[in-house]
């Protein structure tokens, strides 16, 4: 039947674009199965899908109120849309209904950080002019992918550090200034095993998975 099929994490990972259109064919056959609305808001995620995914977010919560799950889907694409409020009412909600589920303390934290870095810079003064510095990411049970646009950066003027739970960057940039950054990471890292290139152009992500263990930071 149907319904007994299966689209765990893993299978998402490991083609995301895949996982999406056997999802849109298992859903048409089943239109209210909350779990898998879920993982196509996954598939969503990782293809930077992010309105989409918060749609199927939404038609989860719709169909079971109760799943944890469809709010974290919810929350990290309201996330990667800047929506930080919208975001932490999310994992908020979420925590809620899964207590013990740390990730959602996690993303709670991380949107409590980024509303009061965006309040102090309102606050601070807007004469002074922000390094033209973007940086792109994401996390799954299997990989952390980190891509940090910036130009003319020399390879001695990158410093980056790992922790089971933490990556951080400072990069000098063309104009003297220092640029930092700081990413709590979902899941736990081998800090050994973390690597970072220094590229002179934007590096795709991948569309195999690594070790659940490695974080990869590039600079581009």
């Amino acid at each position: 039947m149907a319904t007994e099929r299966s689209f765990p994490d893993s299978f998402i990972d490991e083609d995301p674009q895949k996982a999406l259109e056997e999802l849109n064919e298992a859903l048409q056959g089943d239109c209210d199965n909350a779990e898998w609305f879920c993982q196509r808001a996954y598939a969503h995620i990782l293809l930077k899908n992010y309105s989409c995914a918060i749609d199927d977010a939404k038609k989860a919560q719709q169909l079971k109120p109760s799943l944890p799950l469809a709010f974290m889907r919810m929350g990290i694409a309201e996330y990667h849309l800047n929506h930080y409020e919208s975001s932490h009412a999310a994992f908020t909600q979420g925590h809620q209904l899964d207590g013990s589920d740390k990730s959602f303390e996690i993303w709670v934290q991380r949107c409590e950080e980024t509303m009061d870095k965006q309040n102090q810079t309102g606050s601070v003064g807007r004469t002074t002019a922000m390094p033209p510095v973007k940086h792109d990411w994401y996390q799954t049970e299997s990989q952390v992918i980190v891509t940090v646009m910036a130009k003319n950066v020399p390879k001695d003027g990158v410093h980056v550090s790992f922790t089971e739970r933490e990556l951080s960057a400072t990069v000098q940039l063309a104009s003297g200034e220092d640029y930092s950054l700081n990413l709590h990471l979902l899941h736990p890292i081998l800090p050994q095993q973390s690597t970072f290139k220094i590229l002179t152009t934007k590096v795709p992500h991948p569309t195999h998975p690594v070790s659940h263990s490695d974080s990869h930071l590039y600079f581009s």
